[in-house]
């Protein structure tokens, strides 16, 4: 279900969702942290609040970017090799690490260093992921990264990116839902 909204959703839903809408949740607790100054003993319900929202925000990306990961290797052409395993995976210790981390889960502290390093690496791999298949679905041959280094741009700076990205994606879906005819 949420992989069929980010495969369906237009640019502008994807952007509201992932840009628009926490922005404007941020401001506002930034706001209600300056509203109660006065007394700084009662921010951990705010900070609270703002992690959570920091790690939804994380988790609805990561759900974009699975989404779109998912679907393009899906479409994996014949002879193509795809690393859907690995792609798995890194979804999921990012999903899971990425809250440990915001939290600060006191007994993992000692090993924060290695769990950041290891999240960036798996983020990384995310974005090469994504690009490498879109790239690979359109050229139908496997590219090298200068050839999708475009996208991997686009998906890092997914504000940005998710203009360009996410109408190639809804093309895409539409051949596949409906032939090779577009949804619109």
């Amino acid at each position: 279900m949420i992989a069929s909204f980010f495969l369906r959703a237009k640019h502008w839903q994807v952007f509201l969702l992932l840009a628009v809408f926490p922005t404007i949740v941020r401001v506002a607790v930034l706001l209600l942290i300056e509203a109660k100054r006065s007394s700084w003993h009662d921010f951990a319900p705010l900070v609270f609040a703002y992690r959570g929202m920091m790690v939804f925000w994380f988790l609805c990306i990561l759900a974009w970017l699975g989404s779109l990961g998912l679907f393009l290797s899906s479409l994996g052409k014949t002879g193509l090799s795809t690393d859907t395993p690995v792609f798995r995976s890194c979804l999921a210790y990012s999903g899971l690490c990425f809250p440990i981390l915001i939290y600060k889960v006191p007994f993992l502290t000692q090993f924060t260093l290695l769990l950041r390093l290891i999240l960036i690496a798996c983020s990384i791999y995310l974005l090469y992921f994504v690009s490498r298949d879109l790239v690979r679905d359109e050229k139908d041959s496997s590219p090298s990264f200068s050839e999708h280094a475009k996208y991997f741009l686009f998906l890092w700076i997914f504000v940005a990116g998710v203009w360009v990205i996410q109408p190639k994606i809804n093309a895409l879906y539409g051949k596949t839902q409906f032939g090779s005819s577009s949804p619109d």
